[in-house]
């Protein structure tokens, strides 16, 4: 019975420990830790490019807006600014 056995143990019993068996374990111990970790790094990319979107739409101003401050500021006369906002 123990012939059977020995074609599948090539190397000797300190091979057999470090290299046969107990190598497939740690290599999917290794695989598992490396497909957790590409999970977070896509995770983490996704959440930044949707709140990178959400920044950039948040900080633009209409026109309306726009025109408005200029009114405020002074640099456009009362008809001027009723003028833009009938084109707006």
């Amino acid at each position: 019975m123990y012939d059977c056995f020995s074609l599948f143990n090539k190397g000797s019993r300190t091979d057999l420990m470090m290299f046969g068996r107990g190598g497939g374990s740690n290599f999917m111990m290794f695989m598992g830790v490396f497909w957790i970790a590409v999970l977070v790094i896509i995770l983490l990319f996704t959440v930044k490019f949707f709140n990178s979107k959400q920044t950039i739409a948040t900080d633009k101003e209409t026109p309306l807006e726009v025109l408005q401050k200029e009114y405020a500021k002074g640099t456009i006369s009362e008809s001027d600014y009723l003028e833009r906002k009938g084109h707006l």
